[in-house]
């Protein structure tokens, strides 16, 4: 009876995660706030990965770093030029510039004297964990600001939305930051073809 009952729980457990597998949903926003110059593309590939305020459950530096060793892998992946967020907080400090919160477009002109970016991302990410009778699960929001260095105006937002997944693992960690890209690419390729007037592009997925 004891043995019936293991697998009565063992199949219970499979179907559950196999359930939450297959809920688990990603949704992706990107919008320009203000037109984009002409140019070769080649000149918004150099980018910076700045400050990402980090709250939740874990452990922040971890989760922050983790992010953001994330970008700067899915980034040059796509060919970009990338100064992690180490080099960053370099740059901050030789500038005396700060670098426990988001640099205002004041402080992001001074940045960029310090080094050649073209582009400087900085933004949010946000954790929070679900718990019912039936799962535990974690929901992601992470939201990027694009800044164009030579005047610190910001030029971009990309949001992601992220539920159901059981743990912020590298692996998803990296999937998000694959997905951020793929929007940042997006905005990059569209600039020249849109109007004036910001224009918003979305998708999502589920799987």
């Amino acid at each position: 009876m004891r043995c019936k009952g293991n697998l009565i729980r063992t199949i219970f457990i499979a179907v559950s995660v196999l359930f939450i597998s297959a809920c688990r949903s990603h949704e992706v926003f990107s919008v320009r706030t203000r037109p984009w110059s002409t140019g070769a593309d080649s000149r918004f590939r150099d980018i910076g990965i700045g400050y990402f305020d980090y709250r939740g459950p874990g452990s922040r530096a971890a989760s922050r770093d983790q992010f953001n060793h994330s970008l700067a892998f899915a980034l040059r992946e796509s060919g970009y030029l990338v100064k992690e967020a180490r080099d960053v907080i370099e740059a901050l400090k030789k500038n005396d510039l700060p670098r426990d919160r988001h640099l205002n477009s004041e402080e992001i002109v001074r940045l960029s004297g310090a080094f050649a970016g073209r582009l400087l991302l900085q933004g949010r990410l946000r954790e929070k964990q679900d718990i019912s009778l039936m799962k535990e699960s974690t929901r992601i929001m992470i939201d990027v600001e694009i800044f164009d260095m030579r005047d610190g105006e910001k030029i971009g937002d990309i949001k992601l939305f992220v539920r159901d997944l059981s743990s912020l693992s590298g692996r998803e960690s990296l999937s998000m930051a694959r997905k951020i890209v793929r929007a940042l690419e997006r905005l990059i390729v569209t600039r020249e073809k849109k109007s004036p007037e910001p224009s918003k592009t979305g998708s999502s997925r589920r799987k």
